[in-house]
C-alpha cells in the first residue's frame, strides 16, 4: 500500500497543478510518514545532511528527487503547512537539488538564457548551440517540449514575452525570431534599415528629442538634435540584447544598439514604432511589470526612466559609485532596483521613494520640499523635465569581485540572486528585507560552475542556473509552498 498511495498523492498534486495552480507539487513531512513509518527523511537538511553534502550529490534517482520534491505542503493534505510562506527567514536558506531542468536534453553549447512561463509549467533554455528548448518543470522527469532550432543564429538572448504567448529571441544577426506557442510557428523577422542606422534625419524623430528643452543642469539627457552630426550617429548592428515586455497589452521588445540608441518593436506588427536616445552605450534594460515604463543603464553609469506612452525621458540619476552599469533588474512589485557593475558591486536602491520614482504633472508641485528636495523640477511646464538629485542606494554588495551580468529578484521581492560569469562559482543570494547575503549556499561543493544565467519560478519554488557546460541546475526553495 506504501508505493500506490504515494504515487496516488503525486496524481493528486499534478491535477491541482494543472488545474488551478493554486497548490503546489511538493507535499509534506506526514505525507512521507504514510508512505512508510521508518521514513523520516522529508529533506537532505532535515537528514542532517550539510549544504556541502547536498550539492555534492549527483542529481538524485527518481525516488530521491520524489522526496525532495514533496517537501514542505502538509496543507495538502489538510495538516499544518509548516510555517512555510510569509516572512523569509535570513541567514539560512532550506534548499534542495533536483534532477536539471534540461536534464532530458541538455545544451550542447553555453546556456546563455533561461526563464520560466508566467504559469510555472514550462521554462526555456536558449544557448550558443542554436536551439531554443521548452521543458515542462516537475522537478522529477522534465521532459522536453519542443526543440527549435535557429539555422543561421547561435542565441545570446531570449525571452518570453506578451504574456508568454511567444519568444523572442535573438543573435549577433542583424534579425530575430518569433516562436508562437500555440500554433508551434516559429518566424524570422529581418530588422528595417532603419534601426540599424540613427543619421540626423531619424534622431530628430527620436523620442527623446522631445525633452531637450528641459537638458539644463542634466548630462544624461534624452537625444536632441542640438549638435547632432555624423559622427555621433549610431544604431543597431545586431539584435543580440533586448528586453522584452511580458504585459500581453503592451507586446513591447527594446533592442539596445549603438550610440545609446534603443529601438522599440512592437510585437503585433513587427515594425519599429519608437527610438530613444540615451548618453554613452545601452548596456541593460528591463521594463516594469506593466510594461509601461523602461529602465535602462549604459557604460556612463546612469540610469534611465522612460515613459513609453510618450516615449520621454522621464528622469535620471547617476549610479552611486559606478563608472559603468552592467545589468540592471527591477522587483516584481517596483519597490526594489538593482544595478551590477564591472567591478562586482551590486547597489540596491529602495523604489519609489528614493531612485527612479515615477513622476506626474501633479508631483511636481511638491517635489521641491518632498523628503528633503530629493527630486528637482528643472522646468514646471515640462512634467518630464526631472534633474533628480543623488540617491545613495541601500546597500552596496560587494560579495562578487567580477563583472554582474546576472541579476533577478524573485516573485515576492524577498530574494535577490547576482551572478558573474567570469569566474567560477560567482552567484549570491541575498535576503532583501535585512540585505545580508545567504551564508551556506552555495558551498564549495556547489556545481555551479559558470554562471550565464538564472531565473526563479513564477512564486519561486523553484530556481534554475544556466552554466557554461550546457546544464541548467534546478533546486527547490522550500520556503515557498507554490512553485
Amino acid at each position: 500500500m506504501k508505493q500506490p498511495l504515494c504515487k496516488l498523492l503525486l496524481l493528486h498534486v499534478y491535477a491541482s497543478c494543472d488545474s488551478t495552480r493554486t497548490k503546489h507539487n511538493s507535499v509534506g513531512q506526514n505525507t512521507l510518514l504514510l508512505c512508510g513509518g521508518s521514513m523520516q527523511l522529508c529533506t537532505h537538511a532535515r537528514a542532517g545532511l550539510s549544504a556541502a553534502e547536498i550539492d555534492d550529490l549527483r542529481e538524485p534517482d527518481e525516488d530521491t528527487a520524489e522526496q525532495l520534491l514533496l517537501s514542505g505542503s502538509g496543507s495538502l493534505l489538510g495538516g499544518n503547512s509548516g510555517g512555510r510562506g510569509g516572512l523569509l527567514a535570513p541567514g539560512v536558506l532550506e534548499l534542495s537539488r533536483l534532477r536539471d531542468a534540461n536534464g532530458a536534453s541538455p545544451s550542447e553549447a553555453v546556456v546563455q538564457a533561461m526563464q520560466f512561463h508566467p504559469n510555472g509549467q514550462l521554462m526555456l533554455t536558449a544557448g550558443f548551440d542554436k536551439r531554443l528548448k521548452l521543458f515542462q518543470v516537475d522537478g522529477l522527469r522534465n521532459p522536453l517540449v519542443q526543440s527549435l532550432y535557429l539555422q543561421d543564429c547561435p542565441i545570446h538572448t531570449a525571452a518570453f514575452a506578451a504574456g508568454g504567448n511567444i519568444v523572442v529571441a535573438a543573435g549577433r544577426r542583424p534579425c530575430y525570431y518569433i516562436a508562437d506557442l500555440h500554433t508551434g510557428q516559429l518566424e524570422r523577422v529581418v530588422t528595417p534599415p532603419s534601426m540599424h542606422h540613427q543619421g540626423p534625419a531619424n534622431r530628430n524623430n527620436s523620442s527623446s528629442n522631445q525633452s531637450s528643452g528641459s537638458s539644463t543642469g542634466s548630462k544624461g539627457r534624452s537625444n536632441s538634435s542640438k549638435g547632432s552630426g555624423s559622427k555621433s550617429s549610431g544604431g543597431m548592428k545586431s539584435c543580440e540584447s533586448f528586453a522584452a515586455s511580458s504585459d500581453p497589452s503592451r507586446p513591447w521588445v527594446a533592442f539596445l544598439g549603438d550610440a545609446g540608441h534603443i529601438g522599440l518593436v512592437s510585437l503585433r506588427s513587427r515594425t519599429p514604432v519608437g527610438t530613444l536616445k540615451m548618453n554613452g552605450s545601452a548596456r541593460a534594460a528591463t521594463f516594469s511589470r506593466d510594461g509601461s515604463l523602461l529602465f535602462t543603464a549604459g557604460s556612463d553609469g546612469v540610469l534611465y526612466t522612460w515613459d513609453l506612452r510618450s516615449q520621454r525621458c522621464l528622469h535620471q540619476q547617476r549610479d552611486e559609485g559606478a563608472i559603468g552599469c552592467s545589468s540592471l533588474a527591477v522587483s516584481p512589485d517596483g519597490s526594489y532596483l538593482a544595478t551590477g557593475s564591472p567591478s562586482g558591486v551590486v547597489n540596491v536602491y529602495k523604489r519609489p521613494a528614493g531612485l527612479l520614482r515615477q513622476i506626474t504633472a501633479a508631483s511636481l508641485q511638491t517635489c521641491n520640499g518632498d523628503q528633503g528636495g530629493v527630486l528637482q523640477a528643472v522646468d514646471r511646464q515640462d512634467s518630464f523635465g526631472i534633474q533628480q538629485a543623488a540617491a545613495l542606494p541601500l546597500k552596496a554588495l560587494m560579495n562578487l569581485t567580477t563583472t554582474i551580468d546576472t541579476l533577478a529578484f524573485n516573485h515576492d521581492s524577498q530574494l535577490l540572486l547576482l551572478g558573474s560569469r567570469l569566474k567560477k562559482d560567482s552567484l549570491r543570494l541575498v535576503h532583501l528585507p535585512s540585505l545580508t547575503v545567504y551564508s551556506n549556499w552555495p558551498t564549495s561543493r556547489s556545481p555551479l560552475q559558470y554562471v550565464h544565467s538564472a531565473a526563479f519560478s513564477p512564486h519561486s519554488g523553484f530556481l534554475s542556473i544556466g552554466n557554461a557546460k550546457g546544464r541548467a541546475l534546478l533546486y527547490r526553495l522550500h520556503h515557498f509552498p507554490e512553485v
